[in-house]
Order: C-alpha cells, then sequence, then structure tokens
C-alpha cells in the first residue's frame, strides 16, 4: 500500500507584533495578517527567516477591532 501524499499549501502571512506572558497559559503571540487568511484548523510555523522555531496548531483567534 502506497502512503498518502501530504501537501502544504501557504495560506497567510501575519507579523508577530507583540508576545504576552501569561502565567497559566505560557506565551501569547499578537501577530498582525499581512497577506492572505489564517484559519484556527490550519498547521503553524513560527520562522525567522529561514530558522523554525515552533510548529503547531492555534488556540484560539480573536480579531482586534481598532
Amino acid at each position: 500500500m502506497l502512503a498518502p501524499e501530504i501537501k502544504e499549501e501557504v495560506t497567510g502571512l501575519v507579523e508577530i507584533r507583540q508576545v504576552f506572558k501569561v502565567s497559566k497559559l505560557g506565551k501569547i503571540a499578537g501577530c498582525m495578517v499581512l497577506e492572505g487568511i489564517v484559519k484556527k484548523s490550519a498547521s503553524v510555523r513560527l520562522l525567522e527567516r529561514t530558522l523554525l522555531y515552533w510548529t503547531g496548531g492555534l488556540g484560539s483567534l480573536k480579531r482586534f477591532k481598532g
């Protein structure tokens, strides 16, 4: 049996504006979407240039109304 083919697609690009430290949760990143869309169900990679810092999912998404 063949292994399933995994396809990755970039759907959005965000910029981290501020990092908040919360005692019970750890760190929370305050981000601004620069391009595309960001979905809660999507996998996320935290990169700086080509260096991978973190891979995982989103805990929550909130909209800034400013």
